[in-house]
């Protein structure tokens, strides 16, 4: 019996000084895992904690002239962006940059153009559009657009109004506008004074431009220092162009002729889906992106 409980007593006492052991064991782990997070968490200046805790002046400082310096990355980008669709409505008003641009993109420039003069347009099927490139309304009036993109020597006869015309039938609308950058035959303009139909040629369009988007006496644009956030103006598109800023550091002009055409060729939107072009358009929520696949394809964004 004595020896029982000599072996049951001493299975305890090991039992007791295991669970001892692993306890300690446990809290010394516990405290080198410490001491080891505390030698790494030593800023580049000496300090413990001083980034994770903010104990060093110079790290904060560093920090905020970060912060500050992705803030200002951010508003030159987002400046840079403005000033450059502000030129480019500035650019439309040429008559070479209109020649530029696809018979697509052109329709996209014009129907923009009678949106800021006030129309509710909804731009039609590109392809098989049946000589309508838009509808739209204004004043509770419904008008009927067809757009060519001509050369000034290529002038527009009477028979594409008469196809225009008949369009207007078709579409039930007696208002029509016809709008190149090219000129009107004789013929032409004979005929679409008996048709309510109103010629827009390429000197009438340029008109149109400089009321959707009227320029300024001294037209210039702004550019921000990347260094210091302050802003300077530039009146000459040339990327060789600098000044200084009021800090004198050297900032240089960011936007050119070629790079607003590359921005322009940019902004033509695709579709993810079919790889069509996408064209905006007005529906009854609201205007929105549509393929121009459609109706094969009938993936749409909303702008």
């Amino acid at each position: 019996m004595g020896e029982l409980i000599f072996i049951l007593v001493s299975i305890y006492l090991i039992g007791w000084l295991l669970f001892w052991s692993f306890k300690k064991i446990k809290e010394l782990s516990i405290f080198l895992s410490e001491k080891h997070k505390e030698k790494k968490d030593v800023c580049p200046h000496g300090i413990s904690k001083g980034d994770s805790a903010n104990k060093c002046l110079t790290c904060a400082k560093e920090k905020e002239k970060l912060l500050i310096n992705q803030q200002i990355k951010e508003n030159s980008k987002q400046l840079h962006q403005d000033e450059t669709k502000k030129l480019l409505k500035q650019m439309r008003k040429n008559n070479k940059y209109l020649q530029s641009l696809s018979p697509q993109e052109f329709e996209n420039v014009v129907s923009d153009m009678l949106r800021e003069l006030g129309y509710n347009v909804n731009q039609t099927p590109y392809i098989n559009d049946g000589g309508k490139d838009a509808v739209a309304w204004k004043d509770q009036k419904k008008y009927l657009f067809e757009y060519k993109r001509h050369s000034r020597n290529n002038s527009i006869g009477r028979p594409m109004l008469q196809k225009f015309y008949a369009a207007m039938i078709e579409e039930g609308t007696d208002i029509g506008f016809f709008i190149t950058t090219s000129r009107f035959t004789s013929a032409a303009i004979d005929y679409s004074a008996k048709y309510n139909i109103t010629l827009i040629d390429g000197d009438r369009l340029r008109e149109l431009f400089e009321e959707a988007y009227p320029s300024s006496k001294n037209q210039r644009y702004q550019v921000m220092c990347e260094q210091c956030g302050d802003i300077v103006f530039f009146t000459n598109l040339a990327n060789t162009e600098h000044t200084r800023c009021k800090n004198n550091h050297v900032v240089y002009c960011n936007i050119n002729l070629p790079s607003l055409l590359n921005t322009q060729v940019q902004h033509v939107r695709q579709c993810p889906l079919c790889g069509h072009k996408l064209k905006r358009r007005s529906g009854r929520y609201g205007s929105f992106y549509g393929c121009m696949g459609y109706p094969h394809c009938r993936y749409t964004e909303r702008m």
